[in-house]
């Protein structure tokens, strides 16, 4: 295991490090009251009618206030893409490269 939390981070495949630093702007600016969680939420029918596509996104990347359940939801995010970036390995897929 890397020694500091840069060295961590660094260590991280590049696309979970990319989607874990999207999660955290994404609740900080939530929570900072820069975005409202109304325009990110999946609403269908706005998707439809109003063609906001950005809400195919942007539900994946909130998780909620930050609190207990937050940093579950980024552990759980961060150990599940190590898995899977291990497994692709395993099968000789180049998932980062």
């Amino acid at each position: 295991m890397a020694g500091s939390p840069e060295e961590w981070y660094r260590s991280l495949p590049k696309i979970t490090r990319g989607y874990l630093t999207t999660a955290l702007a994404t609740t900080v600016c939530v929570q900072l009251e820069l975005i409202s969680p109304m325009l990110i939420y999946l609403d269908f029918e706005s998707v439809v009618s109003k063609l906001e596509l950005w809400r195919l996104v942007t539900n994946f990347c909130f998780f909620g206030k930050f609190g207990f359940p937050f940093m579950f939801s980024l552990f759980f995010l961060v150990s599940h893409a190590f898995v899977l970036t291990q497994a692709s390995d395993w099968m000789d897929v180049d998932a980062n490269p």
